[in-house]
């Protein structure tokens, strides 16, 4: 494991909580949003589905011998 891949690991993972952050602020925005419900179809709900990828590729990196 190098450093520089667990920087990259940690990165994607700040990115990636941010944009959950971004979801679930729209998300409580909605006054029409129940707990539970589908989130689907927003800019917010692609950009956590891209960063939830690039961190579960940072951190197979990270896991390579």
């Amino acid at each position: 494991m190098r450093m520089n891949e667990v920087n990259d690991a940690e990165l994607e993972a700040r990115r990636f909580l941010r944009a959950c952050e971004a979801l679930q602020a729209r998300f409580n925005a909605d006054p029409e949003a129940t707990p539970g419900a589908w989130l689907i179809g927003s800019p917010e709900t692609a950009a956590v589905r891209r960063a939830s990828m690039d961190l579960t590729r940072a951190l197979a990196r990270m896991r390579r011998p």
